[in-house]
């Protein structure tokens, strides 16, 4: 394993940079790397688009230390390639404010319940991520969708991908938080939870379709916005099992 020995100051990325890793070397496929007590940054550049070539990439280790990626660029777009993106331990965070980036590839979520990886912003301005990447997880994992600050606004990650692989559950903490989901169907079950926010928001533009969803939290609001003004959406489908 290929390990990040030095962070990622501004205008660096060791996404395409060799000089931060141990052993040095621009990430190959034949080597898989991983991220802990670090911080990892994409490219600066607006509407960048960006590979990682490595064979795996993990963020933060279980029972160990954190990683982060820190995503810069307004506009700009990474592509977790081969076995793709493990989130184990840490966060995704937005690094500037009313910025949006997209992310392909595939993306594996380890973190547990108790220790959720983060999909979070850094700032008040509204900000998010576009994910278009494959996401697998497993019935004991849990991913987060999060703002660190009280005054958050208009933080919107988009699972755009293919969905089909996903169980376990999805926690969003914040009210100024929204998970968008589109025509993309969900055979397992998901538990979305409410953690610190009294509102969890789906905004759904197409069909998706989840096999068994789980709102896990007193009180909570569940507040799904369905319809993008074309003939046939707008309609809310509850079906028995």
């Amino acid at each position: 394993v290929v390990r990040l020995a030095e962070k990622d100051g501004p205008g660096q990325s060791s996404l395409v940079d060799g000089s931060r890793w141990s052993p040095a070397g621009v990430p190959a496929s034949d080597h898989d790397y991983l991220v802990e007590g670090l911080t990892i940054r994409t490219p600066d550049s607006a509407a960048a688009s960006t590979t990682f070539n490595g064979h795996s990439l993990q963020i933060g280790v279980i029972g160990g230390d954190e990683g982060k990626v820190l995503a810069k660029g307004n506009g700009s777009s990474v592509t977790y390639s081969n076995l793709g993106l493990y989130l184990a331990n840490g966060s995704y965070a937005a690094g500037a404010n009313n910025m949006t980036a997209s992310i392909y590839g595939k993306l594996t979520v380890l973190s547990p319940a108790a220790d959720p990886f983060a999909f979070t912003s850094e700032y008040t301005g509204s900000s998010g991520f576009s994910i278009y990447a494959e996401v697998v997880s497993s019935a004991d994992t849990k991913l987060a969708f999060s703002g660190t600050s009280d005054v958050l606004r208009n933080f919107v990650v988009g699972l755009y991908g293919d969905l089909s692989g996903v169980e376990g559950t999805l926690a969003v903490v914040h009210d100024e938080v929204t998970v968008a989901l589109a025509d993309q169907t969900i055979p397992g079950t998901v538990v979305l939870e409410t953690s610190g926010a009294t509102l969890t928001t789906i905004a759904a533009n197409d069909r998706p379709s989840i096999g068994t969803l789980n709102l896990a939290a007193a009180g909570a609001v569940l507040k799904v916005k369905v319809g993008d003004g074309r003939d046939g959406d707008g309609v809310l489908r509850v079906t028995k099992s």
